[in-house]
């Protein structure tokens, strides 16, 4: 059967096919899950902690933390492409620059037009922007 005759009317997926699909639905359907939870109990965990700045912002360290972990760890495995130490560059600065002193500056509000609230919109810009240019190797292989 010709591969670009597949999906339309009159033929059948292959129950290979099928499978992949319910399991790429059931992954997406677990990481939607996850991430309910993990908001659902972050919202807890600020209401149990209401008055205690202090250790809300050690949680927020702890985030910070893990979450520079798991972007150097991206870099060693060559997940950035050919652009890693640039990218990981660019998420130090964001996090440093932007994270680390919003969770320093924590209970502080901002107004969407200040200064802070600029410098953070575009340092998450600059750093969307650096992780998607720099898996050369899912770009190739997405095609």
């Amino acid at each position: 059967a010709n591969e670009t005759n597949r999906c339309q009317p009159g033929h059948s997926v292959s129950p290979a096919m099928g499978a992949a699909l319910f399991s790429v639905l059931i992954a997406l359907v677990l990481v939607l899950a996850l991430f309910a939870g993990m908001v659902y109990f972050w919202g807890a965990y600020l209401d149990r902690h209401a008055h205690s700045p202090a250790r809300v912002r050690e949680a927020l360290l702890l985030i910070l933390a893990v979450a520079g972990c798991a972007e150097f760890g991206l870099c060693l495995r060559g997940l950035t492409g050919r652009a890693g130490w640039a990218t990981l560059l660019v998420a130090l600065v964001a996090n440093v620059w932007g994270r680390l002193d919003a969770v320093l500056r924590f209970p502080a509000l901002h107004d969407a037009e200040s200064f802070f609230s600029l410098k953070q919109f575009a340092l998450l810009l600059a750093q969307t922007a650096a992780y998607a240019c720099g898996p050369a190797a899912l770009r190739r292989n997405a095609l």
